[in-house]
Order: C-alpha cells, then structure tokens, then sequence
C-alpha cells in the first residue's frame, strides 16, 4: 500500500450507529445457568426410566401415513406438504431420542434429517430412503438398542450414510 492511500485511510472517520437491540432488551443479559441447575438436568437426564419406544412408534406411524400420502399425490407443492411434516416427525426422533437413552435413534435420524433438508426433487430412491429409515427406527425399537448401538448402531449409520451420500451424487445439480 502507498503512503498516499495509508493517509487517505487514517483521515477516513467512520460514524458508528448505536441500534437498540430490542430481542436482547426483552431477553436480558443472559449470565451463567446455576451449576446446580445444570447438574439436575443431567441427573434427570441420566436417570429417567421413560421408555420412548412408544414416543418413537407414534412418531414411525405419522411418518408412514405422511409418506403413503405424499407418494400418492401427484403436484410438487403437495409433495412438499407431507415431506415437511415427514421432517417434523423426524426432527422429534432425533431431538428426543438420545434424552431417553436411544441415541442410536437420535443418530439415525440425524443422518436422514440433513439429507432431507436439502431436498428440492423428488426421485425413485428417496423413497427407498425414508423407508431404510422407518426400517432402522422399528429395529432399535424391536430390538431394544439403547445408547449408540455399538457396531451393530455404527453398521446402519454407515449405511445410510453411503446412501444418502450416493443419491446425492445422481442427483446433484450441475
């Protein structure tokens, strides 16, 4: 940088505007979470014996209904419909799931969750997919596998993760 363009940018004086922060006003300063608070929460966390298999299966069943539905209806904006509440359902799997001391729920949904997201058209395989996942929900349920799944957990991770990895690739823009 010349020393001429170095004077221009020390005399150059920008005027800073204060604009209120009204979402921070309502909210407060925030401040550190009471570690008490936070050792209650994982205390309950850790403890709770709620079996959400039956949480889980109402999930699975939503997904179904919304799934037969949106392979039946013909128009685009139809189709986003049900793959949004498809997502929804989906969405509270991987929310609760490892709470509940399923993670390998949680990490299932994960994986189909990211790859719904970014969604747009609709293909033969995707189908097969949201199936693979159902499929892999009723197998932890059925099988009660709790925590990560262990290798057997990391074998269907892997797996829909190869999958969604290769649809994405036959379908990737250009």
């Amino acid at each position: 940088m010349t020393e001429k363009k170095k004077k221009q940018k020390k005399k150059k004086k920008s005027n800073l505007i204060e604009v209120p922060n009204v979402l921070k006003d309502k909210a407060g300063e925030g401040g550190e979470m009471p570690i008490m608070a936070i050792k209650e929460a994982q205390m309950f966390i850790t403890s709770n014996d709620i079996d959400f298999k039956p949480m889980a299966s109402r999930h699975l069943k939503e997904i179904d209904a919304d799934f037969k539905s949106f392979q039946e209806t013909e128009d685009k904006k139809g189709k986003d419909e049900y793959l949004k509440k498809i997502i929804e359902n989906i969405m509270q799997i991987k929310a609760h799931g490892g709470m509940f001391h399923y993670q390998i729920m949680s990490d299932i949904a994960n994986v189909v969750l990211h790859f719904l997201e970014g969604i747009t058209e609709y293909h033969a395989e995707l189908y097969q997919i949201i199936e693979a996942h159902n499929n892999s929900i009723r197998i932890v349920i059925k099988r009660n596998i709790k925590g990560d799944g262990g290798m057997q957990g990391q074998a269907i991770i892997e797996e829909l993760q190869k999958v969604t990895k290769r649809y994405q690739k036959k379908y990737r823009k250009k």
